[in-house]
């Protein structure tokens, strides 16, 4: 909650909590100055050269078009905090009408699975726009970028099953791996889209025959065999 200063300056803060995503599952999609546009609704934004009498690295970020109008901002990062998970950044630029803006995003360790992010702000008054405009603009925006965090993370931790795949041997007089048809590239194409370094396969038969392969001496007596790919 924001409290309009009597002073020359508004500051302001707004605070979001995240229930099943952690501190270290957030800050590195917030520590990406310019990753923005994935987690705000905004048209764009990238690096550009930074503004003449301000130095740094520097992002423009835009909405889209609207009939003909673009709003853009320049953004300057001033400071990152790697321990403290913080950031802040000033506006050096944009028709948005900011003058001394100065923000700063911090995340914070809420539980042993969450965590909440803070988002405070100090600039001088606007013409263009309310105390209150502003604190609720930043506010709803917070919330969206909440719900774009928590949905990148929790895509992120999706495991992927195990897939047991059983083959039946019907050959008769089966005495060694070598004798049977090697069919694992087959298996790879059709199940994953990967490279085949990106799997794990192991006859659970072992490797009775040392020859160093995957394989090992099939059982014609019991005429299956398992397959296991993670």
């Amino acid at each position: 909650m924001a409290e309009e200063s009597k002073a020359s300056k508004w500051e302001g803060k707004s605070i979001v909590e995240l229930q099943s995503t952690s501190a270290n599952q957030t800050w590195p999609l917030l520590e990406d100055f310019f990753n923005l546009h994935n987690l705000i609704p905004i048209d764009t934004c990238y690096q550009v050269e930074s503004v003449e009498g301000h130095p740094g690295p520097t992002r423009y970020c835009a909405s889209a078009p609207k009939d003909d109008h673009v709003l853009w901002v320049k953004e300057r990062l001033l400071a990152v905090d790697q321990g403290q998970r913080c950031l802040s950044y000033d506006v050096v630029d944009g028709n948005l009408g900011f003058k001394n803006y100065v923000g700063t995003i911090k995340v914070v360790p809420s539980s042993l699975e969450g965590c909440k992010i803070e988002w405070s702000f100090v600039c001088d008054p606007m013409e263009s726009w309310s105390f209150k405009d502003l604190n609720s603009y930043i506010d709803s925006t917070l919330q969206f970028m909440a719900k774009k965090i928590e949905l990148a993370c929790s895509k992120a931790s999706v495991q992927q099953p195990k897939i047991e795949l059983y083959v039946n041997i019907k050959e008769d007089n089966i005495q060694h791996d070598s004798d049977i048809e090697d069919d694992r590239a087959e298996v790879y194409e059709r199940m994953n889209s990967d490279s085949e370094e990106d799997f794990k396969a192991t006859y659970e038969v072992g490797d009775e025959d040392k020859d160093g392969d995957v394989g090992g001496v099939a059982d014609p007596g019991d005429g299956e065999f398992r397959i296991i790919i993670e």
